[in-house]
C-alpha cells in the first residue's frame, strides 16, 4: 500500500465510500459480481451488507478480499444479531429486551463473534437513542429504553461487548433519534429543542459511548436549528465541528445510508457523498450509486479545499481503523466457521425470558389445559412468517384446543363476524401483535379499528394481549393480562410460549 499522501483523489474518495452489497445478487447475478469487484479495483473501503447466509458471506467478504490491494471494511446493521440482516445466525432478542434482560455486554461479544466469524468488523451498533417520545415510528424497541440512565448503561456495556469480540461499534444516531415522529427512511425529522435540552439528555449517551472509546458515531439525517438551521446533521459542517470540537472525538463519522429519502431535496443523490465528505463526515454511507458519486468528486474536487483536506484526514482515520481491527492481516481464508449455535441460543433464549413484562391477572398463565384458546396475531405489512412461528411453537407447547389466525383493519364485517361465531366456544383469546420499527412504514401503532376487533372477539372471554414489539400498546388494547416482550425475534417468540405454557428456559452462568 502506498503512503496516503501518494494517493490519487479517486484513490481517497473511494475509501471514503462504502456502498450497500446484497450477498444473494453477488451469487445470483454475473454482472452485479463483476460491478462490485471493480468498485474493490476502485480501491472503495469497504461494504455495508445485506441478505444472504453466514456461509455465503464468508465465501462473499473472503473473495472480495482477495481482489483488494488494501484490506476491506465489511460493515452490517447487526444490532441484535446477524438476523436482523442474513438468513441465519442467533436472533437475540431488541436493544430494549437485552436492557430489560441485563446481559447487554455477553449479547454483544456474542454478536460480534459471529460478525467476525464472517469477515464483517463494524458492527453499525449500538443505538443511543433515547425512544423519548411514544409515537417514533423507527427507534422504538431498538433504543434501550425510555429513560436516560438505562441508555448510557447499556450503550457502554455493547460496545464493551463489542470490543471484546475484537469487532468495532458505531453509536447512532446522533444526535438522537429519539425524539422524533417521522421515520427519516421516508423524510426528514426536525429535532427543536435546544442544544441545553439536547445536553441534558440526548447527547449524553454518544459522551458515554464517546468515554467507552466507540470506533465511530453515525450521523443521523435530522435537521437540529440548534446546531445547523440548515443542513441535516449528515451533511452538516457546524454538526461535525461540535463532535470534533466540544465532544472532542476524534473517531470516525458515519452518515446514515444515503439512499435514504430524509435528505431529498438537499442535493442531487450522486452529489449528497461529496457534500457529506465536505462537511467531515468519514465514511458515505451505502451511496445511491457509487461509481457516480466518485466520478463527481474526482470531477469537483477543485473546488473545495475542505474536502481535499478532509479526505486525506479520513483516509487516515479509516486505515488506521483497519489496522487496530488487524485486517490487514486478513488474508487467510477460513475453512470454516466457528460453531456458536448452542451456547448462543441458549443466551438469547435466557435474555429474551428475563426481559418479559407481564401487567394485569398474571394468575391467567400458564393456561390452564381446560381451557379453549383462540389465538390471533395482528401483523405489519405482509410477513406471516413471525406470526406462524408464535402458533407453531404454542401449539407444541399447550395442549388445549386451540384456533388460531390472521386480523386485520381490511377485513369484511362478514369474515369478521364469522370468525366471531367460530370461536363463541372459547374462554380465552391470545391477541399476537407484531407491531415494531421498520423502515419505510411510517407507524408501529395499529389501526384503531383493530381495537374494537378485538374488543368485540373479547366480550366475556379473557383476553390476553401479546406485544412482539411496540411496547406501549397496554394503552391501545383492552385486556385482562398483557405481555411485554420488547422484540419480535425468534428468542422472545420462544420465550412468550414459555412463559403461557409454564416452562423455564436453562439457566446459564455468566
Amino acid at each position: 500500500m502506498n503512503p496516503i499522501n501518494r494517493w490519487t483523489i479517486r484513490q481517497l474518495a473511494a475509501q471514503c465510500i462504502f456502498p450497500r452489497i446484497e450477498t444473494e445478487k453477488y451469487f445470483s447475478d454475473s454482472d452485479y459480481k463483476k460491478e462490485q469487484i471493480n468498485l474493490v479495483k476502485e480501491g472503495i473501503g469497504g461494504f455495508c451488507v445485506f441478505t444472504g447466509t453466514m456461509a455465503s458471506v464468508l465465501s462473499m467478504t473472503d473473495e472480495l478480499q482477495s481482489n483488494s490491494e488494501i484490506s476491506l471494511l465489511f460493515c452490517a446493521d447487526f444490532e441484535h444479531g446477524l438476523p436482523m440482516r442474513l438468513e441465519d445466525g442467533t436472533p437475540f432478542p431488541h436493544a430494549w429486551a437485552m436492557a430489560k434482560g441485563a446481559n447487554t455486554e455477553q449479547i454483544a461479544t456474542a454478536i460480534a463473534g459471529e460478525a467476525k466469524n464472517i469477515g464483517i468488523s463494524l458492527n453499525l451498533a449500538p443505538v443511543a437513542d433515547i425512544n423519548s417520545n411514544r409515537n417514533n415510528p423507527i427507534i422504538n424497541i431498538r433504543a434501550f429504553g425510555e429513560n436516560l440512565e438505562d441508555v448510557e448503561e447499556n450503550v457502554s456495556s455493547y460496545i464493551k461487548g463489542l470490543k471484546l469480540g475484537s469487532v468495532a461499534g458505531c453509536a447512532k444516531h446522533f444526535p438522537g433519534h429519539g425524539d422524533t415522529s417521522v421515520d427519516s427512511h421516508i423524510e426528514l425529522p426536525t429535532i427543536i429543542s435546544s442544544l441545553k435540552e439536547l445536553s441534558d439528555l440526548h447527547l449524553k449517551p454518544f459522551i458515554k459511548a464517546i468515554d467507552a472509546d466507540v470506533e465511530s458515531i453515525m450521523l443521523g439525517h435530522i435537521l437540529v436549528p440548534a446546531l445547523d438551521v440548515e443542513f441535516p446533521c449528515s451533511i452538516s459542517k457546524k454538526a461535525v465541528s461540535y463532535i470534533r470540537d466540544d465532544l472532542s472525538y476524534s473517531g470516525l463519522l458515519i452518515t446514515d445510508a444515503l439512499d435514504m429519502k430524509g435528505l431529498k431535496g438537499f442535493y442531487q443523490e450522486y452529489e449528497l457523498p461529496f457534500r457529506a465528505l465536505e462537511a467531515g463526515a468519514d465514511i458515505a454511507l451505502i451511496p445511491a450509486n457509487p461509481f457516480e458519486a466518485l466520478e463527481f468528486i474526482e470531477r469537483n474536487i477543485d473546488k473545495s479545499q475542505d474536502l481535499l483536506d478532509n479526505l486525506n484526514k479520513s483516509c487516515s482515520r479509516i486505515i488506521n481503523l483497519k489496522k487496530n481491527l488487524k485486517l490487514f492481516n486478513y488474508h487467510n481464508k477460513l475453512d470454516k466457521m466457528d460453531d456458536f449455535n448452542i451456547p448462543n441460543e441458549k443466551l438469547a433464549l435466557n435474555a429474551a425470558y428475563n426481559a418479559i413484562d407481564l401487567m394485569g391477572d398474571k394468575n391467567l398463565i400458564p393456561i390452564d389445559e381446560k381451557r379453549i384458546v383462540a389465538g390471533f396475531a395482528i401483523i405489519q405489512g405482509e410477513d406471516l412468517s413471525a406470526g406462524a412461528s408464535f402458533f407453531n411453537l404454542l401449539a407444541q407447547a399447550i395442549p388445549n384446543d386451540c384456533e388460531f389466525g390472521f386480523i386485520d383493519s381490511n377485513m369484511e364485517e362478514v369474515d369478521l363476524n364469522s370468525i366471531k361465531n367460530g370461536i363463541d366456544d372459547c374462554d380465552m383469546i391470545i391477541i399476537a401483535s407484531f407491531f415494531r420499527p421498520q423502515a419505510y412504514c411510517g407507524s408501529v401503532n395499529p389501526d384503531l379499528s383493530l381495537k374494537e376487533i378485538v374488543k368485540n372477539f373479547g366480550f366475556d372471554k379473557d383476553i390476553l394481549i401479546i406485544s412482539f414489539g411496540n411496547p406501549y400498546l397496554n394503552d391501545f388494547f383492552d385486556y385482562d393480562l398483557y405481555m411485554n416482550t420488547f422484540s419480535d425475534s425468534y428468542s422472545s417468540i420462544a420465550a412468550a410460549v414459555m412463559k403461557l405454557s409454564g416452562r423455564n428456559p436453562i439457566i446459564m452462568n455468566n
